[in-house]
Order: structure tokens, then C-alpha cells, then sequence
């Protein structure tokens, strides 16, 4: 089993989970889940977790980007 947590950078659940109980999971976020928003965001604070979330074992990351 792989978890893709797809909403992870505005309500991360792989802390309150205790990284999916041990299960390998990949760190996502979706820019527009498919829709006609623009892209932005506080890209500081996404490197900054992208930075610890690397450092856990099991975990990938992923980017979503919708087709518009």
C-alpha cells in the first residue's frame, strides 16, 4: 500500500498519523485539482516542508497539476 496524502501541504495528516502508521506515502499537492485557478502560494513555507518531510522514511513526493 502506498498513501497519497493529495492535500498534504494545506492540512498534512502524515503527523497526526504517525506517518501512515509506518506505510510508505508520498507527500502531495495539487495546484488546482483540475480548475482554472492561477498558481501561488507561500513558497518559502513548502520548501521549508518539503525539507522535513524528505528527511522521513518512505516518503516520495508528488506535484498535481490539473489540465484546465
Amino acid at each position: 500500500m502506498i498513501v497519497l496524502d493529495l492535500y498534504s501541504e494545506v492540512t498534512p495528516q502524515y503527523q497526526r498519523l504517525k506517518s501512515y502508521f509506518g506505510q510508505p506515502f508520498i507527500w502531495c499537492m495539487l495546484h488546482n485539482f483540475g480548475g482554472t485557478l492561477p498558481m501561488y502560494g507561500d513558497i518559502q513555507s513548502v520548501n521549508e516542508v518539503i525539507a522535513s518531510v524528505t528527511a522521513i522514511p518512505k516518503v516520495g513526493l508528488g506535484l498535481g497539476l490539473g489540465s484546465g
